[in-house]
């Protein structure tokens, strides 16, 4: 918790860029650290974090807030464990207002939340329930006034994971033209017997 109080601060031709890391942290801890009893949800957490880190920041400073949380209105996976039960640990993209730049982590589907606020996802699928994800990483320019361009680039891993379907017969010929041997594969089988 304290090196969300503590960014790291890279330069580029145009200045100083904070990084400012938002960990993973139960509210307890985090009302603990700040000494603050309202503190109860994650909501409320990661927002005083959040506002603390943008008060200690200089004026107009280009920032990326780096945070593992879990936004509302996100697309899951079955690959991700829950942070909490029942969604109350969920928080809104608006505490990462103020921010030029926000790199979230836990969800494996990478996905832009609106305004500058994104999941990386996972580099790799990691359970059958992501075969329609397309894994990417993100090229961030900020720019001397702090505005954002993110350029996506596609990654292609060596083995997929696919799903496919058929009977057994077919099946044991092999893959269809244009498809990995080397895939990771959910099968579906046609027979009956």
């Amino acid at each position: 918790i304290t090196s969300a109080s503590q960014p790291l601060v890279l330069k580029d031709n145009f200045g100083p860029i904070y990084f400012c890391p938002f960990p993973y942290a139960e509210p307890s801890q985090i009302r603990l650290h700040l000494g603050d009893d309202e503190l109860r949800t994650h909501a409320t957490a990661l927002k005083a974090l959040t506002s603390l880190t943008r008060e200690n920041l200089p004026k107009k400073a280009r920032s990326v807030a780096i945070g593992h949380c879990w936004v509302n209105g996100s697309k899951e996976s079955d690959s991700e464990r829950p942070l909490t039960v029942g969604g109350a640990g969920e928080v809104n993209r608006s505490i990462f207002s103020g921010f030029n730049y926000s790199a979230l982590g836990h969800l494996h589907r990478p996905q832009h939340l609106g305004s500058q606020v994104y999941y990386a996802g996972s580099l790799l699928k990691y359970s059958f329930s992501e075969i329609s994800h397309n894994k990417s990483v993100n090229i961030v320019e900020v720019d001397a006034n702090g505005s954002v361009n993110v350029d996506l680039v596609e990654l292609r891993p060596r083995r997929n994971v696919r799903m496919i379907e058929g009977y057994m017969e077919d099946l044991l010929k092999g893959p269809a033209e244009g498809d990995s041997a080397e895939d990771y594969l959910l099968i579906r089988l046609a027979d009956r017997k």
